[in-house]
């Protein structure tokens, strides 16, 4: 709860948070989450760490989250299920020189954004497939039907929200 005292020094708060915070949120969107938040107990509030790296940049120093596991925490705690954004890596599977590179510009094109490409373990898989963890079925079946790839197969391995998306020698048209 907040204290009397503080009640009114929040104008000024929320001035230094605009001053020194980049974000699209508006004051009216803050003011409205700051009251919902400050009836929170502790137990009801999931504190989290996000790590990254310190870099510098032109002079002013930044820490640079990573951004497979801002991912994750966006999806686990932030936006509900037609929001979320999967990490989808597309991999060489066949030894065709720039095909992986081919079908993430296919992939970019239907608005699927691609956040690696690079060669599979394999180079010579004859049938494409698509390898996911147990959070991105429908983020797989998606690409599968743009990518015309019949074969999916669930992974316990990879991250719950990871895609993998191999190009054997089926797509090297």
């Amino acid at each position: 709860m907040l204290s009397p005292s503080i009640v009114t020094k929040v104008p000024q708060l929320i001035e230094i948070f605009y001053d020194n915070v980049n974000t699209n949120i508006s004051k009216s969107r803050m003011l409205t989450l700051g009251s919902k938040l400050a009836g929170l107990g502790d137990e009801e509030i999931t504190k989290l760490t996000l790590s990254g790296v310190s870099q510098s940049i032109g002079g002013i120093s930044y820490i640079i989250a990573d951004e497979a596991e801002l991912t994750i925490m966006r999806n686990r705690y932030l936006v509900g299920e037609a929001d979320r954004i999967y990490p989808v890596t597309v991999l060489n599977g066949c030894g065709v020189n720039g095909i992986a590179t081919r079908y993430q510009e296919v992939l970019e094109a239907a608005g699927i954004k691609v956040a690696s490409v690079g060669n599979y373990s394999s180079k010579d898989e004859a049938v494409s497939f698509i390898q996911y963890g147990k959070d991105g079925e429908k983020q797989a079946n998606k690409i599968a039907r743009e990518l015309k790839i019949t074969e999916l197969r669930m992974v316990e391995d990879l991250e719950s929200i990871e895609i993998q998306v191999i190009i054997g020698l089926d797509l090297n048209t």
